[in-house]
């Protein structure tokens, strides 16, 4: 299957629509919808009808949510004129505020870097502060210590290889330390942890890209070399063969190729080929690529992430504002459109997704304030932002209802400590 491609219509002259609250679900009343000098208010029931005005965007706003702005051509490509606007963090009346940070593992001599959970296991990773020789601190992926928490407390602690980066957890449960070098399988056999170094190659390969696993299939995303696109793909153990479900792309990349192509050099067209050869991309694709070393090209890779919930896989294209829904084996059954990445001075940072029960969240941020928002995988609208308690948190991660992270000490920069907040959805 390749890139998706919508059917031509006609584009109203008119259009009715609804709009709801990402937070409830529910419509909502007097929101402003506007198309160029043309302007109208929802009613009661969330409904509009405006006639709209050719090539300008359609403009839904609201002074407690975020304003929504929607091309006047991509109008024909949405299935339904239904809209979900999120909510601000600036009006009060939005905000949601926990009862402060709960510390998880604060130890004064260490410095964490990374966490992750293992079934009902946390597993913490940290470096021991030491001075050199000459009076300085050693790099901060020597020294290396794991720590095992299991409801709140420490069974196992143990000292690790040298320049360990970080943790991942594969969606079959596996715990990996990725080091610089090597890569390490973390084995969980009653109360006592194993480690066990495994071929860097193929963990880097074949299990980082993972996301989802359902009987006979594995759902994995697959970044181009170069080429600002990406290959969420489906593996058939049982044919052994890999094939794609959905292409994600930087539409605006594709866009200058031809034109890009025509301007490059002999000697950037030889270049070019060159990169054919190496990825088997055809070298036309690598025009733009080329030209952005010197012209303002924007060569971002989408940011596209998947997940498994329910009977479901999602996937988010952030870049083009779309959410796709596939089935277990890989069909498409539904796309709704998204604008997470779209808000006001808030910056999408990530998806996350609460291994315990699949539910999904958006996590934003604005002047190093840091929001978690639920989302609505159905809908792809999200809910009242959740302020956490502690500015610049690092490593924001969401397990059984609670949002973990963390929090540069106040008395010392150079200790990171582990903290976790309740989230009130």
């Amino acid at each position: 299957m390749g890139i998706l491609l919508f059917p031509f219509y006609a584009i109203p002259q008119t259009i009715s629509g609804t709009v709801y609250s990402g937070a409830y679900l529910k419509p909502l009343y007097k929101i402003s919808v506007r198309s160029g000098i043309r302007s109208t208010k929802t009613d009661v029931n969330g409904s509009f009808t405006l006639e709209l005005t050719k090539d300008e965007p359609l403009i839904i706003s609201d002074n407690k949510h975020h304003t929504q702005e929607i091309d006047y051509n991509r109008l024909v490509e949405l299935p339904a004129y239904e809209f979900y606007l999120t909510p601000t963090a600036s009006s009060y009346s939005q905000l949601l505020q926990g009862n402060g940070a709960e510390v998880i593992h604060n130890p004064s001599f260490e410095n964490i870097f990374d966490f992750a959970f293992l079934t009902d296991t946390l597993i913490i990773l940290s470096y021991m502060k030491s001075e050199s020789q000459k009076g300085k601190q050693q790099d901060a992926y020597t020294n290396c210590a794991m720590t095992a928490m299991r409801y709140g407390e420490v069974f196992e602690r143990q000292i690790l290889p040298d320049f360990i980066n970080q943790l991942h957890v594969d969606p079959f449960g596996h715990l990996y330390l990725e080091g610089s070098e090597t890569c390490h399988l973390v084995k969980r056999s009653a109360d006592k942890l194993q480690i066990k170094t495994v071929d860097s190659d193929e963990f880097y390969s074949q299990i980082l890209p993972m996301y989802a696993e359902e009987g006979n299939f594995i759902f994995y995303q697959y970044p181009y070399q170069y080429i600002p696109q990406i290959s969420h793909r489906i593996f058939s153990r049982k044919a052994r063969e890999s094939y794609p479900i959905r292409f994600i792309r930087n539409e605006g990349y594709f866009e200058k190729v031809n034109d890009d192509f025509d301007m490059l050099s002999p000697r950037e067209k030889s270049m070019a080929r060159e990169y054919e050869m190496e990825t088997g991309i055809n070298y036309r694709l690598f025009s733009t690529f080329i030209r952005s070393f010197y012209l303002l090209r924007d060569v971002r890779h989408p940011y596209a992430p998947g997940f498994q919930q329910n009977e479901s896989v999602f996937i988010f294209d952030h870049m083009n504002n779309w959410l796709f829904e596939h089935d277990l084996k890989g069909n498409p059954t539904d796309s709704v459109s998204i604008y997470h990445n779209s808000l006001n001075r808030e910056e999408l940072v990530q998806v996350l997704q609460d291994p315990h029960n699949e539910k999904l969240y958006v996590h934003h941020e604005k002047s190093g304030v840091q929001y978690i928002r639920k989302l609505d995988a159905e809908t792809g609208g999200s809910g009242r932002p959740f302020k956490i308690y502690h500015p610049f948190a690092e490593k924001v991660k969401v397990y059984e209802g609670y949002v973990y992270y963390l929090h540069r000490d106040p008395k010392n920069k150079d200790l990171r400590h582990l903290l976790r907040e309740k989230l009130p959805f």
